[in-house]
């Protein structure tokens, strides 16, 4: 044992007078009275308690005397010599899983694991002290302070309380900033309370593990738990039917236990599929999918959000309902209509036709409507409400302001890398056949480039209020050598169609929380919003400008900006709608991680050594002394009743 503060000892002469007071014997004094015999009954009862009294006054000694002990060794602040004096931080694990109940049963007894990784936090930081400070984090797909080093033992403990799971799963990644904190050793401790396998989380070396999990009789008893780890609905182009695909994984305990997969479009269950869930593993731990099942099926639906749901019919409710369902969008598609110039009619009808009767992204226009785009050669034939397409562009038109020399064989060189519109195209592999000397009007992009330095494929943005519509230009004659024969010319021409209209690929119907989505609709040059389940609006912008007047909006306080071509993260399960200039799309996000579900836990629990758990020393000595202080009091003091 180590005392912190020695000099405290020196209070234990107060021993000295007290014991003094105790021995000092008071002569009484002698007063005349009128009549003797009105005493005779308080010198009887006096003389029968005496022995009685003197117990007492030595039992009262004895329990000052140990409260003064206990209160000059408070003071000096004792410690185990082993005692680790090192400020702690403590990381709870705030992901999905630990909203899980443990046990095999779900009654009164059994708690959430955040609820005993919480006491455990409790029981950490109350060693913390004028010569230690606390600190509380969380870590799920990030490291998040939930309260930084302090002696405060009142604030530690609400950031404690305030913990709860979050909707997110673990990352690997996230315990990287743990790498650095790791390096600080000889100042600060780290520990990490967690249900999973410390493996999984990528913690580093230096960094204290403590597992929850049910450990009884030697086995460790992870959580009874089956969820949705996956699920895609599709809606077929031209068809009333809707495709679903479904994976559930479950823990082995749940092998042969019948369950329901019910399709829900509102209120209204349109599709219900009985299963049976997986046969338990015989492989080692986290080596195979015996677990898990995949349905696949198909019901009459509009286009729309749904939700799938998994019920278990011979048992009550699961571990975790957080992965019982499955919010998911059947995306309409909503083809761009295209116009083709009479200059190869043809082919670039056949380009067109070729993604209408497949995905449904593009749709020829018919004579008489106003397309979304044009699909022109040489020069503009007709009008677009966003944009043309436009191969071998004559000199005279508005995309090049002059034009010299064919170039023999142009080699071209990706100027844009990553250009979303050359997302299924080898641009750098591809003749351009027919491209010429050309000059760019003013605020033309150059996406691609001849190694000479001559464009091969750039853009034109509409000019602010000329109603001028913008256009991808190609600097080749796609005629030539017949490339409009190649794989590649429909390509071209659908990545180019969905980087002008903005409706690039289609959203998938369930994005996993904590990943990132693209915002259909965001063309160059606009803004979107996206309102989540619960969350304040997203502002995505192509031209920071373009929102410069939001600040002055009341709620701009809790929006954030994206810049164009990131995509906002989906932290919360639900529906999410994307609102754009070209039109309003439904996004959908759900839990959908194995790991989460089927949380792989340790075997063994791993000690962790010199870990000071509890009240420090003086603190315990302190409320000792105050105790036996009071229990004195009510010895001494008593009163007598009747």
């Amino acid at each position: 044992m180590t005392l912190l503060s020695p000099g405290f000892l020196a209070a234990a002469a107060l021993a000295l007078p007290l014991v003094a007071i105790f021995l000092l014997k008071v002569r009484p004094r002698r007063r005349p009275v009128t009549a003797y015999f009105l005493w005779d009954r308080v010198f009887v009862e006096k003389k029968s308690s005496a022995l009685f009294n003197k117990l007492r006054d030595a039992l009262s000694l004895v329990l000052l005397l140990a409260a003064l002990s206990a209160a000059v060794l408070a003071a000096a602040r004792p410690r185990p010599d082993n005692a680790d004096t090192r400020d702690l931080l403590v990381v709870l694990d705030d992901s999905a899983s630990m909203d899980a109940l443990s046990g095999s049963g779900f009654g009164s007894g059994y708690d959430r694991a955040i609820d005993r990784a919480k006491r455990e936090a409790h029981t950490l930081l109350a060693s913390v002290s004028g010569q230690r400070r606390g600190a509380v984090a969380t870590l799920s797909d990030g490291l998040r302070m939930r309260q930084f080093l302090t002696d405060d033992r009142r604030a530690l403990r609400r950031a404690i309380d305030a913990v709860q799971p979050s909707s997110l799963p673990s990352r690997e990644a996230a315990a990287a900033p743990l790498t650095g904190l790791a390096e600080l050793g000889e100042q600060l401790r780290v520990v990490v309370i967690t249900d999973a396998e410390p493996g999984s989380l990528g913690i580093p070396d230096g960094i204290d593990v403590i597992p929850i999990a049910d450990h009884r009789d030697g086995v460790t008893k992870p959580a009874s738990n089956a969820g949705i780890t996956a699920a895609e609905i599709v809606r077929y182009p031209n068809t009333d039917e809707i495709g679903i695909f479904v994976r559930i994984t479950a823990t082995d305990d749940l092998a042969g236990t019948a369950a329901e997969i019910v399709v829900e479009r509102g209120d209204s269950p349109i599709k219900l599929v009985p299963v049976t869930l997986g046969t338990p593993s015989d492989r080692p731990r986290g080596s195979g999918d015996e677990a898990t099942i995949t349905i696949v099926t198909t019901a009459r639906g509009p286009a729309g959000p749904y939700r799938i749901r998994l019920h278990l019919t011979e048992r009550g409710p699961d571990a975790m309902p957080a992965d019982d369902t499955a919010a998911v969008v059947a995306h309409a598609p909503e083809p761009v209509l295209v116009g083709v110039s009479d200059s190869a009619r043809y082919f670039f009808e056949n380009a067109v036709l070729a993604f209408q009767q497949s995905e449904g992204i593009l749709r020829l226009a018919a004579d008489g409507e106003t397309p979304d785009l044009r699909l022109d050669r040489g020069i503009e034939n007709g009008p677009s409400r966003l944009g043309s397409i436009v191969f071998a562009p004559n000199e005279g038109s508005r995309w090049v302001l002059s034009q010299g020399d064919m170039i023999p064989t142009p080699i071209p060189r990706l100027v844009a890398a990553n250009h979303p519109a050359f997302r299924f195209v080898p641009v750098e592999s591809l003749p351009f056949d027919g491209a010429t000397d050309v000059t760019l009007p003013e605020g033309a992009a150059v996406l691609v480039e001849d190694q000479s330095g001559v464009p091969l494929v750039w853009q034109i943005r509409s000019p602010a209020g000329t109603g001028e519509a913008q256009g991808l230009v190609f600097n080749a004659d796609p005629a030539r050598n017949d490339f409009v024969l190649s794989p590649y010319f429909p390509l071209i021409v659908r990545g180019a169609a969905a980087y002008l209209s903005g409706r690039g690929e289609r959203p998938r119907s369930a994005y996993p929380t904590g990943n990132h989505a693209e915002i259909p609709g965001l063309s160059p040059q606009a803004t979107a919003t996206l309102t989540g389940p619960t969350t304040a609006d997203v502002i995505a912008a192509a031209d920071q400008d373009a929102i410069a007047g939001e600040p002055d909006d009341p709620q701009a306080a809790r929006m954030r900006t994206v810049a164009f071509g990131e995509r906002p993260r989906l932290e919360e399960p639900g529906f999410y709608r994307a609102e754009t200039p070209n039109g309003e799309t439904l996004l959908a996000a759900s839990l959908l991680h194995p790991g989460e579900t089927r949380v792989e836990a340790p075997d063994e629990l791993p000690p962790v050594d010199g870990l000071q758990r509890g009240s420090p020393w003086w603190a315990r000595l302190a409320l000792l002394a105050l105790g036996l202080l009071v229990l004195e009091e009510i010895l001494y003091h008593r009163r007598k009743v009747g």
